[in-house]
């Protein structure tokens, strides 16, 4: 199955209307904060304890919001480029007294405004297929990691059979595409586990 883009899906518009981003954040907030709560079991058992965290394409921003009861003394940035959604996370960090330590700017993954080697943790779960250069963001992910540090990445596997109940699969990238996509990054010690094609890394220096 060839794959299509984010255009091509529709799936875009979503983040286009107010109400229609605001349903987004509401359905995809439980998978978001078990997402930070993976990344903290993650990082707990890799012994890393990060004093920057970037979310690139933060969404409802519940990853981050769920990350910062577990990583206390953490600075946690999360980037965007739908206002409703930022708007949305800020309130909720707002809400718990968070808004001082968790961040949500206003940013494109393929043009990071961030000095290199800047993070000790990048972030992303679900936002590779929603850009026109994936390999860029990838290398923009790299760039801002910090010797040493971890990128984690959750990817979308294309798929026919789930596109015919959400058609944002086929969207999604292949294993293979993947590989060849990690190969044009500064990415090393790259490891690509199954199911929704996580991808952890670290950034060559």
């Amino acid at each position: 199955m060839k794959r299509a883009s984010i255009q091509e899906t529709g799936f875009d518009r979503i983040f286009q209307n107010v109400e229609l981003a605001a349903g987004y954040a509401k359905r995809h907030a439980a998978s978001a904060r078990r997402a930070g709560a993976r990344l903290a079991r993650f990082l707990n058992r890799a012994s890393c304890s990060p004093a920057r965290v970037l979310d690139v394409g933060s969404g409802s921003g519940d990853t981050l919001l769920e990350l910062a009861e577990h990583l206390p003394d953490a600075e946690l940035v999360g980037v965007d480029l739908c206002q409703t959604l930022l708007d949305i996370s800020r309130r909720k960090a707002s809400e718990r007294g968070l808004d001082g330590r968790v961040r949500f700017e206003e940013a494109s993954a393929t043009a990071l405004p961030y000095d290199d080697v800047s993070f000790d943790v990048v972030f992303s779960q679900d936002t590779l297929h929603m850009v026109d250069d994936p390999v860029r963001m990838l290398n923009e992910c790299a760039r801002v990691l910090k010797p040493g540090g971890v990128a984690r990445i959750r990817v979308i596997r294309r798929s026919w059979l789930l596109s015919c109940v959400e058609g944002i699969f086929r969207s999604g990238f292949t294993r293979h595409e993947i590989a060849e996509m990690l190969a044009q990054t500064s990415f090393e010690q790259v490891a690509i586990r199954s199911g929704l094609l996580y991808v952890t890394s670290q950034a060559r220096r």
